[in-house]
């Protein structure tokens, strides 16, 4: 009997080394994409996380305003006189958490009860949120 020859199955090298050009293509066209986009999501937190703390700080001012007293035992008004005392409006477990990640910039002043804070997460990525005193 006569032996067949036997096919051999599988790429050829110029095919192997055609997918790993075209992957080296898309990679590196693709890089600057994610980077923008992990850039552009690391921004949007920062702002919701400053839009949650001014939240809380006119929340806080609301319960002040309507029950007229701060830091009373019974009561959840909290005493808001500086930037950074915002973080004593929210669970304390999130505060730690927050404040391991973020800074906030004690620049704004209290005028007339009204302060400008700045959340930073790095010295690129920053948020402003207004805080308002406790009455």
């Amino acid at each position: 009997m006569a032996q067949q020859p036997s096919m051999a199955a599988g790429f050829t090298l110029i095919e192997l080394v055609m997918v790993i050009v075209i992957l080296g293509i898309l990679s590196a066209t693709l890089t600057p994409k994610y980077t923008t986009l992990v850039d552009e999501a690391e921004r949007s937190t920062v702002k919701g996380v400053a839009g949650s703390l001014a939240s809380a700080g006119t929340v806080n001012w609301g319960i002040c305003k309507a029950s007229g007293r701060a830091n009373v035992p019974g009561s959840s008004c909290k005493t808001v006189a500086r930037c950074e005392d915002v973080w004593q409006l929210i669970e304390p477990e999130e505060a730690v958490a927050l404040n391991e990640k973020y800074d906030i910039d004690e620049g704004g002043l209290f005028n007339n009860g009204i302060a400008s804070c700045v959340l930073r997460r790095s010295a690129a990525i920053a948020a402003s949120f207004t805080l308002l005193a406790t009455p």
